[in-house]
């Protein structure tokens, strides 16, 4: 059943229980679209948070946002999706924002999650996007709920780590925490529970170095740059070991496998994403066998911040 989020008490004052060596250095503050947030309740008695953008009744897309982030990530692409006649259903993951922790769960259990959202709002079929290191969670959708999904597809996916060349071309200091961690998973945890011991404000002038002037660019404008400084904040609102427990998911062996997939699957890659390599889009265009791959020259991988209306016309039409 709807609900609004309530403000205190419950499970969503004992959710909010953080370590100290995992919380921001100062506490998110309340978000612009909190009077948005609705939730479900699971089967298994949790809640899961989201909110609706775009149009309403519009046409139903699923955003599985990326690793951090929260639902707060869409919001930068509401007009676009009311402009195509979508409404984008965007929920925060078991442990971020407002969803309740679920530290014991697997990837392939978020199938389940999104279905018992879909069945409150009434839908059928539905359609599922992500960008990001939200592909784990598309892919586990597109494996596990085929019957379900009209129209799948991951913007600036990052897949399987560990797979052979899929980090050539990328930003050499990523390509280091990703090596480190693919050998030592530890690693990989103390690094981004660094990202909780920062400044949200430090953290994205952080990342904004990792990308390519393109990006900056884009990245660079007030109203994004806001916007992300907000969705990195509500990402860590109960600390960052959601974020933890799935960069460690990453890389460990996946529970499915991505030849396995049944269901066309689109894929848009820019030509200078250095988070996202092309590399990365190669290999996954070569494994996923029913895969339709929209190639972006002059442009990196936060491309779909301007272009997001191209993105639902190439998923949709």
């Amino acid at each position: 059943m709807w609900r609004a989020w309530p403000t205190s008490g419950g499970s969503a004052a004992r959710s909010q229980v953080r370590h100290a060596s995992d919380r921001w250095a100062s506490p998110p503050p309340a978000s612009r679209s909190d009077d948005r947030v609705r939730t479900i309740r699971t089967p298994d008695g949790r809640s899961i948070a989201l909110e609706l953008y775009g149009q309403p009744d519009g046409v139903p897309v699923f955003w599985f946002h990326g690793i951090p982030s929260s639902r707060l990530g869409a919001c930068v692409l509401d007009r676009q999706a009311a402009s195509r006649g979508v409404q984008l259903i965007a929920p925060d993951r078991p442990g971020y924002g407002y969803s309740d922790p679920a530290p014991d769960r697997c990837v392939t259990d978020w199938p389940h999650d999104v279905c018992a959202i879909a069945t409150e709002l009434g839908l059928g079929k539905f359609s599922v996007l992500g960008v990001s290191g939200g592909f784990q969670y598309v892919a586990a959708a597109a494996h596990a709920i085929p019957d379900r999904i009209h129209r799948v597809g991951v913007v600036s996916a990052m897949g399987p780590l560990g797979a052979p060349g899929v980090l050539t071309g990328i930003d050499p200091r990523m390509r280091v925490v990703y090596e480190l961690g693919l050998r030592h998973h530890r690693a990989a945890r103390v690094w981004l529970s660094s990202f909780g011991r920062s400044d949200p404000a430090r953290v994205a002038k952080r990342q904004m170095r990792l990308l390519h002037e393109c990006d900056q660019e884009l990245l660079g404008r007030p109203e994004q740059q806001q916007a992300r400084i907000e969705d990195l904040s509500e990402s860590a609102r109960q600390g960052m070991r959601a974020a933890q427990d799935e960069g460690q998911r990453y890389l460990e062996e996946w529970p499915f496998q991505l030849e396995c997939l049944d269901i066309p699957f689109h894929l848009w890659q820019g030509e200078f994403d250095k988070s996202h390599p092309p590399a990365m889009g190669r290999y996954l265009e070569a494994t996923i066998p029913r895969s339709v791959m929209h190639w972006r020259p002059g442009v990196g991988g936060l491309f779909y911040l301007d272009d997001f209306g191209s993105v639902l016309d190439d998923l949709l039409g």
